[in-house]
């Protein structure tokens, strides 16, 4: 069964199939006329072309957050996106963001990564930071963040910015690299609607709680 999608990825597929494939065998196990809210999967592929997962390799347009892209770097080969958000918050979805990044032409960003993360406490934080280091990500800058925790999950909290430094100045070797923390979110943002025709590519990750952030800030910034 051929379909398009506008989700990013392998990781973003391979969930997708999952799900068809369950939504599939439910319609199949069930007669319309008992559950009307099942419908044939066939008539349900031309919503995947406008299915958005928000927060999960997604580009963002500083100016429109509501907006998402599913940017063809051929249609715009001298402009490519700028804001990339992705939720990768464990060791997996690391390996999975780095390989989308490579999957990119890097040549575009002539002015490198500016990586911005936030994780939670609890997490891998040195397995995740050696997946993003030792991927050869032309990173020029990093800044360390601490997002919002929820108010409803108090168990939910964010690494020190210090700590994230701290195994960053270990495992990063590069000298080109420099790091920076903040505790505005949106001073980042700031900067990075600054550079978005300049060449930098910025990667906001490390937590879903984090993209939540970047997301409220967005709208605060531009209501």
């Amino acid at each position: 069964m051929e379909f398009t999608t506008s989700l990013l990825g392998p990781s973003q597929l391979s969930n997708l199939s999952v799900a068809m494939t369950a939504y599939g065998l439910l319609c199949s196990s069930f007669p319309n006329d008992h559950h009307p809210i099942l419908r044939d999967l066939k008539s349900q592929l031309p919503l995947l072309e406008s299915l958005r997962w928000k927060g999960r390799l997604e580009w963002i347009d500083y100016y429109y957050p509501d907006r998402f892209s599913t940017t063809n770097f051929s249609n715009s080969p001298n402009k490519p996106p700028s804001v990339l958000v992705d939720g990768a918050h464990n060791t997996s979805g690391m390996r999975q963001l780095v390989l989308f990044v490579h999957s990119l032409p890097l040549h575009l960003y002539s002015k490198g990564v500016c990586l911005v993360i936030s994780i939670s406490q609890h997490k891998d934080i040195p397995e995740m930071f050696q997946i993003l280091f030792e991927s050869d990500i032309p990173f020029k800058r990093i800044w360390f963040a601490e997002f919002v925790p929820p108010s409803a999950m108090p168990w939910v909290r964010p690494a020190p910015r210090q700590l994230l430094r701290t195994f960053a100045e270990t495992l990063c070797t590069s000298e080109a690299v420099l790091l920076w923390d903040t505790s505005s979110v949106k001073e980042i943002l700031e900067v990075a609607a600054a550079y978005t025709e300049k060449e930098t590519l910025y990667l906001f990750t490390g937590s879903l709680y984090f993209v939540s952030n970047i997301y409220e800030e967005l709208e605060l910034l531009n209501h």
